[in-house]
């Protein structure tokens, strides 16, 4: 079929193919709320084919909408094509049971997606199902676009997978996600974290997933104020009376350099540049920092949002009383002193969850929190002339 990359899906879990449903879901091109344009949302309604389908409403059986797709029987050997979706798209996989959506109408569109299936709260109706997802943008025919995906952690670690894109430009394959055994390794260790045990949720006695620890301060099962002693002592380590300052390079050879006024706002100045906006960011709370919700008061612009990419990723790494110069663009300097010692605990905190999804991840990249994609540090991978494509859920 025109416009579809093939796609080759390894099964090394425990279950056998038949035990795993896939659902596909995205758009075929992005909208534009702002212009009032909207466009229609599809399911891949088969994998041999990939041909798609618009979701209705009119789908649902018995309340719920029936989009799964069984590996075993639904493919040919686990290859299928993938649909060109260039508005963004997730792949799901669950094991032994279908996941649980409905349809739901996107606000002021005519237009309908799916519920967007959750494993972290306890009141979801697919809390204690195995099941995780990658997202992707896939238009193989237009060498602007090609192929993006990423394979993300932000909210829980179920199904560790790695996945692999070839091209005209990427021969040789390019590998990102996560290693053989990643899954026992990482779920282990949180157990054996005191405080970070509870983030590893069971269904049955067994491990299923484990969530990320914003979701668990939302269900009760993670402390609220876990980061407050760090948060403190960053903000007093940097009080503008004091002698030290942060930097962050925002854009190649464009520094600010930040400090804490008396009225608690963390405050940029563009350095050797008066008069420039001062993105000024609030003591952030526990949940904030974990949510990846550091942001810049409004008027903050372009840059707030970029000091932002930084400052809140460092926060969650604990650096930011070792480290004093942070980067957002791959390659420079202030990237390379940002992802130097990615984690360095301090009096035991930092977020865990996170620095034990990067340690079992290729080459130690992952999307274990927001703004994991500055500097190169997150499992994405692209290739603009792409000729096919593997995803393997790894062996746990």
């Amino acid at each position: 079929m025109a416009d579809t990359l093939p796609i080759q899906i390894v099964n090394k879990t425990p279950y056998a193919d038949s035990d795993i449903w896939l659902v596909t879901t995205g758009q075929q091109q992005p909208d534009s709320p702002g212009e009032g344009r909207f466009h229609p949302w599809y399911r891949l309604a088969d994998a041999r084919t990939g041909a798609l389908q618009q979701i209705e409403p009119g789908d649902e059986k018995n309340g719920l909408l029936d989009y799964g797709i069984n590996l075993g029987t639904g493919t040919d050997g686990g290859k299928m094509l993938l649909p060109a979706l260039n508005g963004g798209a997730r792949m799901y996989f669950s094991v032994k049971d279908k996941l649980k959506m409905k349809a739901a109408r996107i606000i002021g569109s005519p237009y309908f997606n799916n519920t967007t299936p959750n494993g972290w709260s306890t009141h979801g109706d697919n809390f204690g199902t195995l099941f995780d997802w990658w997202e992707f943008v896939n238009l193989p025919k237009d060498p602007m676009t090609g192929f993006n995906a990423n394979l993300t952690q932000v909210d829980m670690v179920g199904l560790p997978m790695s996945l692999s894109v070839y091209g005209k430009d990427a021969p040789g394959g390019d590998e990102v996600g996560f290693k053989a055994g990643a899954r026992s390794k990482i779920l282990s260790e949180l157990k054996a974290t005191p405080g970070w045990e509870k983030l590893v949720i069971q269904n049955g006695g067994q491990d299923i997933v484990a969530i990320a620890p914003f979701h668990g301060i939302e269900n009760g099962a993670f402390s609220p104020t876990y980061f407050d002693p760090y948060i403190d002592a960053v903000w007093e380590y940097y009080a503008a009376s004091g002698p030290h300052r942060l930097g962050v390079e925002v854009e190649a050879g464009v520094y600010f350099v930040g400090s804490v006024e008396a009225s608690g706002q963390f405050v940029f100045q563009q350095a050797a540049v008066a008069g420039s906006v001062q993105p000024a960011f609030s003591k952030p709370t526990t949940f904030q920092v974990f949510a990846n919700q550091v942001n810049a008061q409004e008027g903050g612009g372009l840059h707030g949002s970029q000091i932002q990419g930084a400052l809140a990723p460092a926060l969650n790494r604990t650096v930011l009383l070792a480290q004093d110069r942070l980067g957002v663009i791959s390659g420079t300097e202030a990237c390379k002193e940002t992802l130097r010692d990615s984690y360095q605990p301090w009096k035991g905190l930092t977020n865990h969850y996170a620095r034990v999804v990067h340690a079992n991840a290729i080459d130690g990249r992952a999307y274990a929190l927001g703004n994991d994609d500055n500097c190169d540090g997150s499992s994405f991978t692209v290739s603009r002339q792409p000729t096919r494509a593997t995803i393997t859920l790894e062996a746990f």
